[in-house]
């Protein structure tokens, strides 16, 4: 188990070093693996998530829309077009309001409302956000380092 913890820091700081260089692509690509491998539980994964917001990363959760949807979405008038995004973005919501401990998936609801122009809910998502992870201490400094690298550290 020692050697597994150690790879995944060792991993981190290449991750970390690739991006100090401007390279940003292959640093979410360490990332990315390491997130792949790790146990849900592993402790340093909010830190992981977080750098990966920082450097637009996306990151393994990130929903994956099908062919259909995006062909669909392609022949949509822009109103309706705005309308699916605005229900795919209140499905998060309502997902993180039920389990609350996604770091990655608030940074992503407030990173969709900054998008879309409505600062006032991404302050609202970004202040429940740290209130759902408000009794862990790593999930809670991964969770404002990612508020802080979109604008949000107040």
């Amino acid at each position: 188990m020692r050697k597994n913890a150690d790879e995944a820091k060792a991993n981190y700081f290449l991750g970390l070093a690739a991006e100090q260089d401007g390279r940003a692509s292959e640093a979410a690509s360490i990332w990315r693996a390491m997130l792949a491998k790790a146990p849900s539980t592993a402790p340093w994964r909010p830190l992981v998530l977080a750098a990966l917001a920082r450097v637009g990363g996306g990151g393994p959760a990130a929903p994956v829309l099908s062919d259909d949807t995006i062909a669909a979405a392609k022949d949509m008038t822009e109103t309706d077009r705005s309308a699916m995004i605005r229900g795919m973005v209140d499905r998060l919501a309502s997902r993180l309001k039920q389990n609350g401990d996604d770091v990655e998936g608030w940074l992503r609801l407030v990173r969709a409302y900054m998008v879309m122009g409505d600062r006032d809910k991404a302050k609202s998502a970004s202040a429940d956000a740290r209130q759902a992870v408000a009794n862990d201490a790593e999930r809670l400094r991964a969770l404002n380092e990612g508020l802080k690298n979109l604008g949000l550290d107040g």
